[in-house]
């Protein structure tokens, strides 16, 4: 007969207590993707841009597909414009932006066949893992249209930055039987308020629309 010990009492103190600290070494490890960006230290002005298509000047660093994966949850990949597709799809990291004492961003890029996204990537200190994602800049679509988004992160002084997001949408479509190009501009501001980015109501969008212009 097999005789199972299982601790009690006093004896069963150290199990817990070990459990526990195995349990805090994982909750508190460091996603492993987050080696290949670069701390922003002395950014060159207030602002930063995030433009749409790939950077030649800034390539940023590649990131394993397995790392990609096995750190952003399906929460975070939901969230994403477009499906990632592991079999057709690069990843790399760019930059780390101090938000305030308890987040940080991470600009992540992806490119599958000739689309491109850029993602801020906001990375809880407290938790060590990211907890957030929003689309910054973007470049997609097909022969019948295509979409364009770019973004611009305002620093606010000791405060939260602020962050306007530009979209632009070209479409093909039949009129009088000649085909016309049509656009729809968008825009969108956000201000980082109690841990997040809330979205600030915009009087007159048109004029925003017009001093952040998208090229085609």
């Amino acid at each position: 007969m097999i005789k199972i010990w299982w601790p009690t009492g006093q004896a069963l103190l150290p199990v817990l207590a070990l459990t526990f600290l195995c349990q805090s070494c994982q909750s508190t490890r460091v996603p492993a993707i987050a080696e290949h960006f670069v701390l922003v230290t002395q950014p060159e002005s207030d602002t930063i841009r995030i433009a749409p298509g790939v950077d030649e000047d800034q390539q940023g660093h590649e990131i394993s597909i397995s790392d990609f994966y096995a750190d952003l949850d399906t929460a975070l990949l939901n969230r994403m414009t477009y499906p990632p597709d592991s079999t057709d799809m690069q990843a790399f990291g760019h930059w780390i932006l101090p938000i305030d004492n308890n987040f940080d961003g991470y600009l992540l890029e992806l490119r599958q066949n000739w689309f491109v996204f850029k993602y801020l990537l906001l990375f809880s200190k407290k938790d060590q893992k990211f907890t957030n994602l929003l689309p910054l800049a973007q470049f997609y679509g097909g022969d019948g249209g295509q979409i364009k988004m770019e973004s611009w992160i305002f620093k606010q002084g000791n405060g939260g930055p602020k962050m306007l997001t530009r979209t632009s949408e070209h479409a093909l479509v039949m009129q009088d039987d000649e085909m016309e190009d049509t656009y729809d501009e968008r825009v969108l501001l956000l201000e980082w308020k109690q841990g997040s980015f809330q979205e600030i109501t915009i009087p007159d969008s048109s004029l925003l629309i017009e001093t952040y212009p998208i090229k085609w």
